[in-house]
């Protein structure tokens, strides 16, 4: 449940603060979500992380992102890049509707590919 403090400031800009006490695992911001070029942003706990990627668990932790790719057949993709480059997961369902795959690129950072079934 998502409790809502304070709007901060007006107009098209918002920011809302959660009560204390609530911890989220995962949180997605969707801007314009309808439009095919929108833009989404999503934030995942350490925990909740690690439970989903467990080359992740003996990391330390440092500044580091994923980036979270959308792609349209996430296994056709896997199969042509999994001998070229170092596979952090192999394609997993995701109860959450995405069917997903990891891999660690030249320069140390993590992508995820994705794909939205159903």
């Amino acid at each position: 449940m998502l409790l809502i403090l304070k709007k901060k400031w007006g107009g098209e800009n918002l920011i809302f603060e959660l009560n204390e006490g609530i911890n989220l695992a995962w949180v997605n911001l969707k801007v314009d979500p309808d439009k095919k070029d929108s833009a989404e942003l999503m934030f995942q706990s350490r925990q909740s992380l690690e439970a989903d990627v467990s080359a992740l668990r003996d990391v330390p932790i440092g500044a580091s992102q994923i980036l979270y790719l959308r792609t349209e057949d996430v296994d056709e993709q896997y199969d042509r890049l999994k001998n070229k480059v170092k596979v952090l997961q192999i394609p997993v369902t995701k109860p959450y509707g995405m069917r997903e795959w990891y891999l660690k690129d030249l320069n140390g950072y993590i992508l995820c590919f994705g794909q939205e079934l159903g």
